[in-house]
């Protein structure tokens, strides 16, 4: 389905961590599958050193007051970073990097969306079905997955 989606889209970009994060857990079917998909492209990383600061510092905000691993949110903290380079909508379901996405500083409201606004704006868009909608939401909470919408105590379907 994200296939479907993206192809109405700008074309997407996925960061370095994010990949490797992916590759890890590779032996998991879901993961195997990301891997799989060529339209998602090359990984791409910061690239100055002023990218790489800015990246350790939304890493920092993401995990606070949590204490961190170094590499806790470091797929998020990338693709905030590279999302603000391209001028480019940063999607996810990590609620703490939704947050500091939605920063001005960062993003700002608006350059930030969930997997489920784009499920609804290809519903609106007539791209896919809320049957379709229904079917990867169970195939996500079969894989130990859960949507941002879900987790704020609303359903997609």
């Amino acid at each position: 389905m994200l296939f479907s989606i993206h192809r109405y889209r700008d074309e997407p970009r996925w960061v370095t961590a994010v990949h490797q994060e992916i590759s890890v857990a590779n032996h998991l079917q879901h993961c195997a599958a990301v891997l799989s998909f060529a339209w998602l492209g090359t990984p791409v990383s910061p690239l100055t050193d002023k990218e790489i600061e800015e990246v350790l510092n939304i890493q920092g905000r993401i995990s606070f007051p949590k204490p961190t691993n170094p590499s806790k949110n470091l797929g998020e903290a990338q693709s905030i970073v590279v999302a603000k380079r391209l001028g480019a909508i940063f999607v996810t379901d990590d609620r703490d990097a939704f947050k500091v996405a939605e920063n001005p500083q960062f993003l700002g409201v608006g350059k930030v969306k969930t997997a489920c606004s784009l499920f609804y704006e290809a519903l609106a868009d007539g791209i896919i079905t809320i049957s379709q909608i229904k079917i990867d939401h169970s195939t996500l909470a079969a894989a130990d997955r859960v949507m941002l919408c879900t987790k704020r105590g609303f359903s997609c379907g």
